[in-house]
């Protein structure tokens, strides 16, 4: 196995909002499904958080 690296403290920012509307959470789901589906969830991940990877 691996070493692991220490957690790291992670404060998001949600912008004011509070909830979100039932047709954008199922557009979010569906795009990250796509996304899995064309680069698997190591690219879902580097999306959201943002990553600058030219790779796609």
């Amino acid at each position: 196995m691996g070493r692991r690296s220490p957690e790291v403290e992670v404060q998001l920012d949600s912008g004011g909002i509070r909830n979100l509307p039932e047709h954008d959470i199922k557009a979010i789901f569906r795009a990250a499904g796509d996304l899995i589906m064309a680069g698997g969830r190591n690219l879902l991940a580097k999306i959201l958080k943002g990553s600058r990877d030219k790779r796609f």
